[in-house]
């Protein structure tokens, strides 16, 4: 039995119905009206964080903002993607602790080899913003399925360009108690594809934006000095290969070898952060093996005018010169820096045509690629020749579709939305 059976054969069966109701309508139960009376009563929120990759821990400041207000009783609780490779696990858990750390934040860390934190019997929290909206990511103690008694949040980790229902319409969106949604157009999307019309979606903003529209960013590349163009390339994990990924569009491997070379060759006059997707080198240690894996990365590494990025990547986008990449998410988000940026790849028309409005609009502003003679041209031409048409474009789009509304941050939106509901 897979995990997701595993899951269901062991809920008590008024959850299992739940679940099962939950495939098919919102819900809006009398168990949602005992968790408000009990807020009332209590005047108490309890409200757990998961946290499992720093790169999609998008809820540093909300969980700050309801902390600071006595009602609330907040807790973040670490807790890996298991279908990821064990050391990628191990890695992702270590960088989140040293983030908490850093920042003085109190968590509940993850120990590989014990007992999962038992949320349930431990805080038994009254809002869960989970992760994602998959199942079977999590441990099944802190499996969404769990919780269907609860008020289910979730913060989309990025902006969703495509128009694929399972982006807006599975079992978890129909069944949250709230989606905080970037802007009005992803909203627009969500009510064409819900079952539900997005009854449960509210327009914050994007989580990262109050980050990424802060004035002053840290210089995390490894050179100092602003001669070298900085330039940052994120390959997709969708790479062609026999891994059983069914929308394989990335351009990594026919390109790795190339941007290796292209860094050695310029090391004058360029410096390369490689900021792949999380879950690559999960992949790439199916197609490659963990020897040749390891040392690929290690590569980008060590030479003296390239680094690894697997975390935050705020402050490495606002202090960049541009961006080549083919991930999703980052087509939006690259635009808070207004750089140039390219996204690389073939059968371009095919995945252009499943974007959303959104995602469209950001894709039209990205110059196109296929290989890496075109990534080098974008390089010499709008990166060293300064010839960019299309940012007074980019500074349109971020005008209209990045900042947050109601003149406030995202979190502070969320925030007042939470207090709105909780406290009436």
């Amino acid at each position: 039995m897979n995990l997701k059976g595993i899951i269901i054969s062991s809920l008590p069966k008024n959850l299992l119905e739940h679940a099962i109701l939950a495939k098919h309508c919102l819900v809006n139960t009398p168990k949602y009206n005992a968790i408000f009376r009990e807020i009332q009563e209590t005047k108490k929120v309890r409200v757990a964080f998961l946290a499992s990759s720093l790169s999609m821990w998008k809820s540093q400041e909300l969980a700050q903002l309801l902390s600071k207000d006595s009602r609330f009783d907040v807790r973040i609780i670490l807790t890996p993607f298991t279908p990821y490779d064990i050391d990628v696990q191990k890695n992702d858990i270590k960088l989140l602790r040293s983030f908490f750390q850093r920042n003085n934040t109190p968590f509940v860390d993850y120990c590989f080899g014990q007992e999962p934190y038992n949320l349930r019997k431990e805080f038994n929290p009254h809002i869960i913003f989970f992760v994602q909206t998959y199942g079977d990511i999590h441990c099944p103690e802190h499996d969404s399925l769990f919780f269907s008694d609860r008020l289910n949040a979730y913060i989309p980790y990025s902006f969703w360009p495509g128009n694929e229902s399972w982006g807006f319409d599975l079992i978890f969106h129909r069944k949250a108690w709230r989606i905080y949604y970037a802007n009005p157009l992803l909203l627009s999307v969500a009510k064409s594809l819900s079952l539900i019309k997005a009854r449960n979606g509210r327009v914050v903003g994007y989580p990262s934006a109050d980050a990424f529209i802060a004035e002053v960013h840290d210089d995390v590349w490894k050179v100092k000095d602003k001669s070298l163009k900085r330039i940052i390339w994120a390959p997709h994990y969708t790479i062609k290969s026999d891994t059983g990924i069914g929308n394989s569009h990335s351009s990594f491997l026919d390109i790795h070898k190339e941007m290796i070379e292209y860094a050695q060759n310029h090391r004058g006059q360029v410096q390369i952060a490689f900021k792949p997707h999380p879950r690559l080198k999960t992949e790439l240690y199916k197609v490659w093996g963990k020897e040749k894996t390891d040392d690929y990365y290690h590569e980008w590494e060590s030479m003296p005018n390239t680094q690894l990025e697997t975390g935050s990547y705020v402050d490495l986008f606002m202090t960049s010169d541009a961006l080549i990449h083919e991930c999703g998410s980052f087509m939006i988000e690259y635009h808070y820096s207004l750089k140039p940026c390219m996204y690389v790849m073939e059968g371009f028309e095919h995945f252009y045509n499943g974007m959303n409005d959104l995602g469209k609009k950001a894709l039209d502003l990205h110059y196109k690629g296929k290989n890496m003679a075109d990534v080098e041209r974008f390089i010499e031409a709008v990166i060293f020749g300064g010839k960019d048409p299309l940012l007074e474009e980019r500074k349109q789009f971020y005008n209209s579709q990045l900042l947050p509304p109601n003149n406030k941050t995202t979190a502070q939106n969320i925030y007042d939305d939470l207090v709105k509901s909780l406290f009436k």
